[in-house]
This record gives C-alpha cells, structure tokens and sequence, in this order.
C-alpha cells in the first residue's frame, strides 16, 4: 500500500513538472497540441 501511494505520487508529480516545463517552454504550440502529441 505505501510503495502505491509513493508511486502514485511519483507520478502526478512529474505529470506536473511535465505540464509546468511545457508551458514555460512552449507557451505559443497550445497546450492542447501539446497534450495531442503526448
């Protein structure tokens, strides 16, 4: 149960360390074109 919550954690938290780096990066593409592409 711990190692599952830590996991999911992991992961929401690089999901918004991805989403925070692609709009500073690519603020002009469109978020939603950025979200097609992933």
């Amino acid at each position: 149960m711990g190692k599952y919550l830590s996991r999911e954690f992991l992961i929401a938290l690089a999901l918004m360390v991805i989403a925070t780096v692609a709009l500073f990066t690519m603020p002009k593409v469109g978020f939603t074109e950025w979200t097609i592409a992933v």
